[in-house]
């Protein structure tokens, strides 16, 4: 909840608000591009499931925007290299500081908070 919403939120909001720096419209960009395939194939492999949680959303909805995005940029004007990079490493950075970092930090095993099994349905069997 905490990555999804506070954390998440502000790399969805700053391409809105500096429209003009492309760069930071990659970022969340190429993030999307990658929960296609963490949710479609990495959770699912991790978990011996045949679906991941969160890939119809990344597939149908992240994918297609994402494409949609870059089409629209490159026509508005040429995309830099300079703009790839920044995006790469602002997508990096999200990704260690908050995506990584959070989990790591905020797991409690010995949580009274914890899902059920049942909850959990395929991926309950750790």
């Amino acid at each position: 909840m905490i990555i999804n919403t506070a954390l998440a939120y502000p790399v969805y909001v700053l391409p809105v608000l500096f429209p003009k720096k492309v760069w930071l419209g990659l970022a969340p960009v190429l993030m999307g591009f990658g929960q296609v395939l963490v949710h479609g194939i990495v959770f699912p492999r991790l978990a011996k499931a045949r679906y991941g949680p969160g890939f119809v959303t990344a597939l149908c909805l992240h994918l297609p925007i994402g494409i949609a995005y870059i089409r629209q940029i490159k026509r508005e004007q040429p995309v830099k290299r300079t703009d790839w990079m920044k995006g790469v490493i602002a997508l990096i950075g999200f990704a260690v500081g908050g995506i990584a970092a959070p989990i790591l930090l905020l797991r409690d095993k010995e949580s009274p908070y914890r899902f059920t099994k049942q909850q959990m349905g395929p991926y309950g069997h750790q």
